[in-house]
């Protein structure tokens, strides 16, 4: 589809922002804990919004200022409750018992309502908090109806998340909307919404509970809130209420889920996955059946040809799912193990049609359709990226390892045996889609939209299939369900989040902690792909990633094989980390720094592959760009520590991260190329040391990318240098190595990192060595702040400022 044709049906709107679609945009897999029980109690029915970032619905009419508020016991000074929450964080609020209700003037259907409590504009500062909450509606402001009633206590208000959303179950226009708060609590700010998904984008979301036998629920958009429909059943439920209560700008809220309890389960864990309806990806079409006998042509704003078709009559009858792969002559069934023996359901498709067959056009019937499409090059930065295919693979009894190649890295993949009786497979990256070679963690937590089962524990019992660079695989897999001799699989894989950063703090954060030795789960800004641990106190350094799970480690010290340490991180979430207590990341009586990284566009990417010891290894990355540092080692084989590649020493250049040595120089073909590292491919030479035959490798790449990175090289004067990396406010992380000799010793030509958050200031700052083990020095002034990047101070030693020096460096700002 032409970025023509894609404004044509985005609408004038659309045209004329020009704006760029991303994966990001229409598509999240997300992970959440449930807040709601089934008790009596108010305190444990709370509504749950969730912010993915994808817009469903939309809201109007949000802010209060300029309505009237109206006390109603007493005459206090409401004004404080209409404050910017970071004005006067400290002065501006309303403290005390409130009574009050505000005049929109005309009856609207506000859906919900959004306080913040005292706090300050810095994450972790929330003082006071509202404790008992009551809202009503009114048409008169005498007589109310109640419409939100809820307890809260302290944990319900996040650090660092000053509003608290909580949606009402409301279909009623009410001009009068009253708040009662007791328990002599702070407010700051307090405003009401009201919701229409017809101003949004419209889409689907697909929620299941990970750890229990739960239902797959599916709400969407196109239907009413209250009928819920789901994937492992035939049956359709109506009449449903405080499941799921809103579609929102930024994803969707979730009710109280007394009743089934599928949704929103206090302290269960959660997986949803997020479609937004956008040309070239995803449709939703509703539509009535006319005649049992015949077929229909329904009209869908695709724009491309759909690749897979999901039907579901509203009412009893199962899920018919049409596949490219397959063709029109049959079908499969979602809620089924069945085959493709089932008969047609869909008979013709075009790019803005679907014919569906008498299978699923019943007189009188309502049926939704949600309609995906397939190789559509029409998202991304430059309007040529394809983000959904929907394809098919052929069967092997091989063992080892095998992939299918889709042409980007997946986070999302459904596969189904379309040629035997087999279940339906879902397999994301949050929740876990590692290859880890046989190691702890193998078997993946599969989840089947067919069935009710929990997700299989990733120690065992589940599938050994993961995403790979370019596609997914399986190592030594047995059965049917995703291999198997003379058997066809289909597929549907969307491309991982791809959309380009705007500032430093989307990809880089630094988190430093007292380590517990008990489970717990840490806040972090973005999904992170890559973490460096290492403790304070002096101890080994480690590497954990996503693409590895993170059971496995590698030390960035020596040369030592990756291994297994189950209590690291069991969950690297979309916002969170679920940590351990083992001593790699959270031992008691530790300090920890973490240096977190997150995989985008122009600044960063994680390859795995197969060596194969043959020179001009090709090996596809997702950067975009060239990479100017890439770090590579072998996972199982303790050969070497980290071979390092940077552009300025091209292919016959080589340096490693676990060691304190210069640059070393060999022929092009061998540790490296002979080709150029190019947008798409880096190519390894023979050396097992970044290409051994046989065995599975890592790598980490990165690349300059205007205001966030810099990579580069200084040379040394034994005088203050200024290092201008383009920044605005400073460098947040920074790394240098000299290249052009070795100085052993604990203070001799090491990896040195910085951070801002353990110091990067006039005085002394805090620094480690990523190669090194030692105890963090703190009693040094070797580098200072500089809004264009970072200053290299001349009481830095030989190792980072020698005249006639030369010195590598990574700066984030």
């Amino acid at each position: 589809m032409s970025n023509l044709t894609r404004a044509m049906m985005m609408g004038a709107a659309g045209a004329a922002s020009g704006d760029k679609v991303y994966v990001d945009d229409v598509f999240s897999a997300t992970l959440y804990n449930g807040n709601s029980t089934n008790s009596g109690a108010a305190t444990n029915q709370r509504p749950q919004s969730i912010s993915n970032g994808i817009e469903l619905g939309s809201f109007v009419g949000v802010s209060l200022n300029g309505k009237t508020i109206t006390s109603i016991n007493g005459t206090p000074d409401l004004s404080k409750l209409n404050n910017d929450i970071f004005s006067s964080p400290n002065t501006d609020y309303y403290y005390g018992t409130i009574d009050c209700y505000v005049d929109y003037g005309s009856a609207v259907v506000a859906k919900f309502f959004e306080l913040a409590p005292q706090g300050d504009n810095t994450i972790g500062a929330v003082y006071n908090y509202p404790d008992s909450i009551i809202s009503s509606g009114s048409n008169d402001a005498t007589n109310w109806t109640q419409l939100a009633y809820i307890n809260y206590d302290a944990t319900d208000w996040i650090e660092g998340k000053f509003t608290k959303h909580t949606f009402q179950s409301n279909t009623t226009a009410y001009r009068y909307y009253r708040l009662d708060i007791s328990g002599n609590k702070s407010v700051q700010e307090w405003r009401l919404g009201i919701s229409d998904p017809g101003l949004g984008k419209g889409g689907l979301v697909w929620t299941k509970s990970r750890e229990t036998g739960s239902y797959h629920s599916l709400f969407d958009t196109e239907r009413s809130l209250s009928t819920w429909i789901r994937s492992d059943s035939s049956t359709v439920v109506t009449g449903t209420s405080q499941i799921m209560n809103a579609f929102n700008s930024d994803g969707y809220t979730l009710g109280t889920d007394q009743t089934y309890q599928v949704v929103n389960y206090l302290d269960r864990d959660h997986v949803s996955w997020t479609f937004r309806k956008e040309p070239g990806f995803f449709d939703i079409v509703t539509y009535t059946g006319n005649d049992g006998g015949a077929s229909q042509v329904i009209n869908h704003n695709l724009g491309s040809t759909p690749g897979m078709v999901i039907i579901k009559p509203l009412g009893a009858g199962g899920w018919y799912v049409y596949h490219r792969s397959i063709g029109f002559g049959s079908s499969l069934l979602l809620n089924s193990t069945s085959d493709n023996s089932f008969g047609s359901s869909v008979e013709a498709s075009s790019s803005t049609t679907i014919t569906v067959t008498a299978s699923v056009n019943t007189n009188g019937v309502s049926f939704v359709a949600y309609v995906f499409a397939h190789d559509d090059a029409s998202f991304g930065t430059n309007g040529d990226e394809s983000i959904i295919k929907c394809g098919s693979y052929a069967g092997s009894n091989q063992g080892g390892l095998q992939t299918v190649d889709v042409g980007f890295e997946p986070q999302f993949v459904l596969i189904k045996n379309s040629t035997t009786t087999a279940d339906w497979f879902i397999l994301d990256s949050m929740r876990g889609a590692s290859d880890a070679i046989g190691l702890s963690g193998s078997d993946q937590p599969i989840l089947q939209p067919n069935n009710t089962n929990a997700e299989t524990s990733p120690a065992g019992g589940g599938l050994r299939v993961f995403v790979t660079n370019n596609g997914f695989g399986w190592r030594d897999q047995t059965g049917n369900n995703v291999s198997g001799l003379g058997n066809t699989f289909i597929y549907m894989a969307i491309r991982r989040p791809n959309k380009p950063p705007t500032a430093g703090t989307d990809v880089y954060q630094a988190l430093n902690y007292n380590g517990t030795a008990g489970n717990i789960v840490r806040d972090t800004k973005f999904a992170v792909d890559l973490i460096h641990s290492h403790r304070t106190s002096g101890g080994t350094p480690y590497a954990i990633d996503r693409m590895r799970s993170g059971y496995n480690c590698i030390e960035t010290k020596g040369a030592s094989s990756e291994g297994p340490q189950t209590s690291a991180i069991h969950t690297m979430g979309n916002n969170f980390l679920d940590m351990g207590g083992g001593a790699i990341i959270n031992n008691s009586g530790s300090n920890y720094i973490l240096e977190m990284f997150k995989r985008a566009p122009g600044f960063f990417d994680i390859v795995t592959y197969t060596g194969n010891g043959t020179a001009n290894h090709a090996v596809p990355h997702q950067l975009g760009v060239v990479p100017e540092l890439v770090f590579v080692k072998t996972r199982d084989f303790s050969n070497t520590a980290f071979p390092a590649y940077t552009s300025t020493g091209g292919v016959t250049k080589h340096m490693y991260w676990g060691d304190p040595a210069g640059e070393a120089t060999t022929t092009a073909g061998q540790m490296w190329g002979p080709s150029a590292f190019t947008s798409t491919n880096i190519y390894l030479g023979s050396y097992g040391n970044s290409n051994y035959n046989t065995k599975p490798h890592v790598g980490y790449l990165f690349a300059s990318l205007d205001k966030i990175s810099k990579i580069g090289r200084y040379a040394g004067t034994g005088n203050n240098i200024n290092v201008d990396c383009g920044f605005i406010a400073g460098a947040r992380f920074v790394m240098i190595k000299r290249t052009d000799t070795e100085i052993a010793g604990a203070a001799g030509t090491n990896w040195y990192y910085w951070d801002s958050v353990r110091g990067i200031v006039s005085g002394n700052d805090p620094y480690m060595m990523i190669n090194q083990q030692e105890v963090q020095v703190t009693n040094t002034d070797y580098i200072d702040p500089l809004n264009t990047g970072f200053t290299v101070t001349s009481s830095a030693s030989a190792s980072l400022n020698a005249s006639g020096g030369t010195y590598l460096f990574l700066a984030i700002a």
